[in-house]
Formats: C-alpha cells, sequence, structure tokens
C-alpha cells in the first residue's frame, strides 16, 4: 500500500487508511483502493455508491441493469455492478511485483470517471 500512498501524497491527493484500504477524493469522485494483502499482485480501485435505488425510485432496475451492462461491454477493465441498494464501478487489474503507479493510476481514475458519465448517460437515452 505504501506505493499507493506515495502517488497519492506526490500528487497533492489527501487519503485515509482504513482496514479496508485507503479513502480518497479525486476530481470530485470518491474512491477507495482495496487492501489485497492476501494478493499482492492484484490491484483494484473502487468508485463506491455511483447510483443509489432509493434516491431513484422511478427509474426501473432494468433499466439501471442495461446501463451497467452498456459500461461493462465498452470498457475495458471496468466492473459496473449493483446490489439491492447501490451501483458500483470498480477497476480490477493484475500487476508485477515491482509496479510502476505513473504507467496505470491515473488512467484508471479516469476511466472510472468517464464510466460513470457514460453509464448516466446511457440511463438518459433508454
Amino acid at each position: 500500500m505504501d506505493i499507493y500512498k506515495n502517488w497519492l501524497a506526490e500528487n497533492g491527493v489527501k487519503f485515509e487508511e482504513k482496514d479496508y484500504g485507503l479513502t480518497f477524493k479525486y476530481q470530485g469522485g470518491y474512491f477507495i483502493i482495496g487492501n489485497n494483502t492476501k494478493d499482492l499482485q492484484y490491484f483494484n480501485i473502487v468508485m463506491p455508491g455511483i447510483y443509489d435505488f432509493a434516491e431513484h425510485t422511478d427509474v426501473p432496475r432494468i433499466k439501471v441493469l442495461e446501463a451497467l451492462n452498456k459500461v461493462n461491454a465498452q470498457y475495458k477493465v471496468v466492473k459496473a455492478v449493483c446490489d439491492d441498494e447501490d451501483c458500483w464501478l470498480t477497476t480490477e487489474i493484475f500487476i508485477d511485483s515491482t509496479p510502476d503507479v505513473e504507467d496505470y493510476m491515473e488512467r484508471l481514475l479516469n476511466i472510472l470517471h468517464q464510466s460513470r458519465m457514460e453509464f448516466f448517460q446511457y440511463l438518459r437515452e433508454s
């Protein structure tokens, strides 16, 4: 986790360390870098709670699921998922044992932002 803490600090991003990972805001979005100490070659960034079903009771659930499916089909690495309450976006990749965070960190954060925008665009279109 130290390499991610360093990247966040070097880029002026304040973060909090929790049991489940690092939480932070970046360009207006809220993110979690998962604490994956049991699998050091797995890396994920989560953008939680992008859509709350309780706040959108007028939107049919199938419409939301279809929009999530379109995001999954369009974006590499991104998983768009939901449970009974809300929807999340996550990026999941495998990294080598000496990763260079500069190679992928900003791209993953930007793809999550883009995926969220596309999700809401798909909802408006359908």
